[in-house]
């Protein structure tokens, strides 16, 4: 007894609080799981270092060693072909890959309005140059008149007028001209664009499109002299011209409800002997305008 409180007096006067021993199996175990940890932190680390030394030998070898250009491979998300990028790339074949300019042959491939992005990668174990394009995807077409002379531009999602190349004349005629709008020449290149945001205009026949696209095919022109792009404006509408309607108004919202107005119109047999209409409004909620064409019979 008198040792027991020798032993507990000696530990306090020390500072040193009496923990009673871990059991064995439980010290094993975490002993286990440090080694555990530390084995698979060595190996992570050694694995890495084996990568950057594998990378940085072949970098040496790919500059030590001359690697001649054999392929020019081109992937795009749009129209172009490889005979119509092939005069902006104008590289001479055999020479080395890394003597090629990446950031120059960008620059010359985005020089093509049509291109919105360009990447562009070596590929040293074959020896090839891969070449990725990003296209403009046209929604609609645009007159420009210049000098007397009329030319057909194309309006892209991100609101770019640019010349298109690679269209089919299907693919063309099925686009809808816009009109009523004026025309701005980019600072840089020779791209065009209307100062404003057309974003609602591409939703508007996106909208169209996808739900009604039998009143899409019809359309031949869309008019924005009487839209307002800032959408405060009570007199805002938009004015299409289609093959069976000559005039079409819509409000500058709510265009599901109109358009669904204006499909059970069409299909009405009654309207369908009066083809072509002189004008449909439908900004009147519920009730619709209808304007035949005077000299019917």
């Amino acid at each position: 007894m008198q040792w027991f409180k020798r032993r507990i007096t000696s530990s306090w006067i020390k500072g040193k609080k009496c923990l009673p021993e871990r059991p064995l199996l439980r010290r094993i175990l975490w002993k286990c799981v440090v080694l555990s940890l530390v084995s698979a932190l060595a190996l992570c680390a050694a694995l890495s270092c084996y990568r950057w030394v594998i990378r940085a030998h072949h970098q040496h070898r790919f500059r030590l060693y001359d690697q001649p250009l054999r392929e020019v491979r081109l992937a795009t998300d749009g129209v172009l072909s490889p005979t119509l990028v092939a005069p902006y790339v104008a590289l001479p074949m055999g020479i080395s890959l890394m003597d090629i300019d990446i950031q120059s042959l960008k620059r010359r491939l985005q020089t093509l309005e049509q291109v919105q992005s360009a990447e562009i990668e070596r590929h040293f174990h074959d020896q090839s140059l891969q070449i990725t394009l990003r296209e403009e995807k046209p929604f609609a077409r645009v007159r420009l008149e210049q000098g007397g002379e009329k030319e057909t531009l194309y309006v892209g999602e991100s609101a770019k007028v640019f010349h298109g190349f690679g269209f089919t004349d299907t693919s063309s005629r099925s686009l809808p001209f816009l009109t009523g709008l004026d025309l701005h020449k980019r600072a840089m290149g020779n791209a065009y664009d209307f100062g404003c945001d057309i974003t609602p205009i591409r939703d508007f026949l996106g909208q169209c499109k996808k739900n009604y696209p039998e009143i899409y095919s019809q359309i031949r022109y869309l008019s924005l002299a009487h839209w307002d792009p800032n959408g405060e404006a009570r007199w805002s509408r938009l004015e299409l011209a289609t093959q069976s309607v000559k005039r079409i108004i819509f409000s500058s919202h709510y265009w599901e409800e109109q358009f669904q107005r204006l499909h059970y119109l069409l299909k009405d047999d009654h309207l369908k002997k009066c083809f072509p209409i002189e004008r449909i409004d439908l900004r009147l909620g519920q009730e619709v305008s209808i304007r035949l064409r005077h000299n019917r019979r």
